[in-house]
């Protein structure tokens, strides 16, 4: 959605309504996010992906985002979660793309700490100690992937703009 409303392409404001809607009640009643119904118990990169998601609504609806008190929920759910060496709640194969799920969250919600905790800084120096001497994470292209996308701050940071606006 963000790809389109940045490139012009103007999406019904009932579409981008009814999105945020849906992650609205997904949301499970201690301020996580799982794949599935709202009574399944929440994990890390679900929530930070669903915090992204959440903005970005809020960025095309033009909400402040910072004042929705929804996002501040799934952000308090990560802060009291908050590792950098595992996928909170979920662990195993899905670490690095927690990760990469925390950059996007942080840039898009514009926030440098999540809770007392600097994500960037705690990720990255996670990530510098553990990579492997070929330059890889986890001996795996796709965790070395979301590695990089989380050390190069690949996510473009939310602009308000004032020119597009949904169903215009």
């Amino acid at each position: 959605m963000r790809a389109c409303h940045d490139s012009g392409i103007l999406l019904p404001k009932e579409v981008v309504v009814k999105a945020a809607e849906s992650w609205r009640d997904l949301q499970g009643p201690a301020g996580g996010w799982s794949y599935g119904p709202k009574n399944n118990s929440a994990y890390g990169s679900m929530t930070a992906g669903a915090i992204a998601a959440l903005t970005i609504c809020d960025y095309i609806l033009e909400n402040d985002w910072k004042k929705d008190a929804v996002l501040a929920a799934g952000l308090g759910w990560l802060a009291n979660t908050f590792i950098v060496t595992d996928n909170p709640h979920r662990p195993g194969p899905h670490h690095f793309y927690y990760l990469y799920a925390v950059e996007r969250a942080g840039i898009l919600y514009g926030t440098d700490k999540i809770g007392r905790f600097d994500w960037y800084r705690e990720g990255a120096s996670y990530l510098i100690i553990n990579q492997f001497d070929d330059g890889s994470w986890n001996k795996k292209p796709v965790d070395t992937c979301f590695a990089i996308l989380f050390l190069r701050k690949s996510t473009r940071p939310l602009v308000a703009s004032v020119d597009r606006k949904p169903g215009q």
